[in-house]
């Protein structure tokens, strides 16, 4: 579950957000939750290079998932600032994005600087909602 104030993710059965204080658990508080839910989507575009690898990602500092060339993955996050990273065999690159309140979905693309010796990753914001 994430917090509603601040967003940070926080275990389901805690009363309090350990970052912010803000009470959680009430039926008050879940349903302004559900009002601010953006959909946060995250593509890799289809390319030659690094085919086969996956990539995996980590939000908020937390692994949610590992993303394959072409593939489309979308996350409920809350507004406010989130901590993205990509991580694959040649490096990984962490990226701070902000989401403004009253954001319903917004895109970003996972796009590859290829280099002598690492790669390096960043996320483009490509759509906002």
């Amino acid at each position: 579950m994430f917090c509603g104030k601040c967003g940070k993710n926080v275990e389901d059965n805690t009363k309090f957000c350990p970052s912010c204080g803000n009470p959680l658990g009430d039926s008050s508080n879940l349903s302004t939750t559900n009002n601010n839910i953006v959909k946060l989507v995250i593509r890799r575009p289809k390319k030659f290079f690094g085919c086969a690898v996956s990539y995996k990602l980590f939000l908020d500092q937390q692994l949610v998932a590992s993303i394959s060339n072409g593939e489309e993955l979308t996350f409920d996050v809350t507004p406010g600032e989130h901590g993205l990273i990509c991580d694959v065999w040649s490096g990984t690159d962490a990226q701070k994005i902000v989401i403004a309140p009253g954001t319903k979905r917004v895109v970003y693309e996972i796009k590859i600087k290829i280099g002598l010796i690492k790669n390096k990753f960043e996320f483009v914001e490509v759509e906002k909602e």
